[in-house]
């Protein structure tokens, strides 16, 4: 799956990439942070905005520094397409840093439990960054370790954040997530999870009647509430917030989200960074946050 990013979020150029992401995961000091997660939620806002969102990033990546992982599955937000709960992808994905494998040994094991309900979407993950991002960042950071990826696109939750009923109601969702357990334990997959989202989206870009900026920091208090939840690992008082809100927010994040902690159930949470982007240009912001799930 050729990269739509490269060039414009980060640099094309093997060496000034490698240089940018050094730089990068500078940020956060990794001795300060447990290196053994289990699972990570983290952003997949554009590089480009700067130290705050580098910061984000590099602490997630820290937390799971030391883990024996063979496996990253990567829970992304779809945005471009909705043909499914879950979107996978069979293709490798090239970083100008060498090729992430996709393990496809994985999926076919998981089509044995599916069978047709297996969804492979190759348009979804064509324009798709919230894959590409990651998979972008764990070839630079564990490129000395041999790791697949298992790309999975989520697709929009709003049915269920607008008629009251949770996810796991639907026996199509319970299904993926069931066989996507089973074929990491039926084929001795050491995995870590990573969920690739952003929180909020607000202000005129994004079709709100006012401007971002002085928003903010009622946003934060907002924000926080989400986090308060996903810090004691509460997935209903997570989804029950959006719902209330009737996702007014935008929380580009819930899918993802919701699939981590409802199908591998992690342990103690640990906050690990928030922050804002305020474009003032277009009058419009977005949140993100990462934490980190420990055993």
């Amino acid at each position: 799956r050729p990269c739509v990013c490269a060039g414009s979020s980060y640099p094309d150029n093997p060496q000034e990439l490698t240089l940018a992401l050094k730089e990068f995961f500078n940020t956060s000091d990794k001795e300060e942070i447990e290196g053994n997660a289990e699972s990570i939620i983290i952003p997949h806002i554009d590089f480009r905005i700067g130290e705050d969102v580098h910061k984000t990033y590099a602490a997630g990546y820290h937390a799971i520094r030391n883990t024996e992982a063979d496996l990253y599955v990567i829970l992304g937000t779809s945005h471009y397409a909705n043909s499914d709960f879950f979107m996978l992808t069979q293709k490798d994905f090239d970083t100008p840093l060498g090729t992430v494998t996709t393990d496809k040994k994985v999926i076919t094991e998981m089509q044995k439990y599916l069978g047709d309900e297996l969804t492979i979407d190759d348009f979804a993950h064509k324009p798709e960054h919230s894959i590409e991002l990651q998979a972008v960042l764990l070839k630079y950071y564990f490129g000395d370790r041999d790791f697949n990826i298992l790309p999975i696109l989520t697709g929009s939750l709003h049915e269920f954040i607008m008629n009251g009923n949770n996810p796991e109601s639907n026996p199509r969702y319970n299904n993926f997530l069931d066989a996507l357990k089973r074929a990491i334990s039926d084929l001795g997959r050491k995995a870590v999870i990573i969920s690739s989202v952003d929180f909020a989206h607000i202000g005129r870009k994004f079709g709100d009647d006012y401007d971002a900026s002085p928003k903010l920091q009622d946003l934060k208090i907002e924000d926080k509430v989400l986090i308060d939840a996903l810090n004691k690992t509460d997935k209903s008082a997570f989804l029950n917030k959006i719902k209330q809100d009737k996702d007014k927010y935008k929380i580009c994040g819930t899918a993802p989200i919701y699939a981590m902690l409802h199908a591998f159930e992690p342990g103690n949470a640990k906050f690990l960074n928030y922050g804002q982007w305020d474009e003032s240009d277009t009058n419009s912001a977005v949140s993100f946050a990462s934490l980190a799930y420990y055993k």
